[in-house]
């Protein structure tokens, strides 16, 4: 997915954009992990940490919203679903 696209979807989320910038490192970092299995595409993960970022600094966002949004953005309704990854990963959110 492209930065300007990431950084869309954030401020469609209700977050600044070093919140987006948070979420962004925490997604390299846990993609980059030698222990990362691909529980979640790239988008997906982007997607999930957005989310994650999004309701710490209390956006406002809930799950219908995220898939509201990134059906209208993305064309494709995408459910965030980071607790299928927390456990393993959740060491690596800045």
């Amino acid at each position: 997915m492209r930065e300007k696209d990431i950084y869309a979807l954030g401020i469609a989320f209700g977050m600044k954009p070093l919140q987006i910038n948070k979420a962004i490192l925490s997604y390299t970092q846990i993609r980059l992990d030698s222990n990362w299995s691909n529980q979640r595409s790239n988008k997906n993960l982007i997607i999930d940490c957005l989310y994650l970022y999004a309701k710490e600094y209390k956006s406002g966002i809930t799950v219908k919203k995220v898939e509201s949004i990134t059906l209208d953005m993305l064309g494709t309704g995408t459910k965030p679903k980071p607790n299928k990854w927390l456990a393993t990963h959740k060491h690596l959110l800045v």
